[in-house]
């Protein structure tokens, strides 16, 4: 199974379904959906999605599985800062994605410079014919990433890339370290990524702890 994932959702009155892009990673032996939380609550109608789902690639094959809860930084709703602008959904997988799944990282600070030119972004830009798969590489921005906890990186990477993970490999190991947030007019061709911390790794542990009936929890 691939831990890049599409996601889908549907925001406020529409039936259509909206697009983007989702990681699946590994916590205290649990899988998540990792992605932006942008895509789960629009800050615009203060709607949250419902209907989510994501698709995963198995072997040529396409499986869909539904995300359960689902949990969102307060201060993403009541900021709007691209610094809280993640979100995790808890799902059911199969046991085979255990050793594809993601691993997170909640402490960046500490190996920036390490795998400054390491790093790798990915995501499903949305397209008029088949939605595939990208990836882009290269030196991180590192201009945002003490007041803001944001990292950039020159990509040409449209729409539908949100949500979609940002991760080095270490010891034949996927670590993952934020999802795609958003473009800043004042850095032409850059995207940034909203980084995980030790708060962040606190919102997850709501989710894990969280009971089945709270289907929506902001930390």
């Amino acid at each position: 199974m691939d831990n890049i994932c599409k996601l889908s959702f549907q925001l406020g009155k529409s039936k259509v379904n909206s697009l983007g892009s989702a990681s699946i990673i590994i916590y205290k032996d649990e899988f998540f959906v990792a992605t932006a939380a942008h895509c789960l609550y629009d800050v615009g109608s203060n709607e949250i999605a419902k209907n989510i789902s994501i698709e995963v690639e198995n072997c040529g094959m396409k499986e869909s599985y539904d995300v359960l809860n689902i949990v969102i930084p307060e201060k993403w709703i009541s900021t709007h800062r691209l610094t809280y602008d993640y979100a995790f959904g808890w799902i059911k997988l199969p046991e085979s994605m255990r050793n594809v799944a993601f691993i997170p990282n909640f402490d960046l600070s500490g190996m920036i410079e390490e795998h400054n030119k390491a790093v790798t972004l990915a995501g499903y830009p949305i397209s008029f014919f088949k939605s595939q798969k990208k990836y882009s590489k290269g030196d991180l921005d590192l201009t945002l990433f003490k007041e803001e906890q944001l990292i950039g990186m020159r990509s040409k990477l449209k729409h539908g890339i949100s949500g979609g993970p940002w991760f080095f490999e270490s010891d034949n190991e996927k670590f993952q370290i934020g999802v795609t947030s958003a473009r800043i007019k004042s850095f032409k061709n850059k995207v940034w990524a909203s980084i995980w911390t030790k708060d962040t790794e606190r919102i997850l542990n709501k989710l894990l702890t969280s009971e089945m009936q709270e289907k929506i929890i902001l930390a």
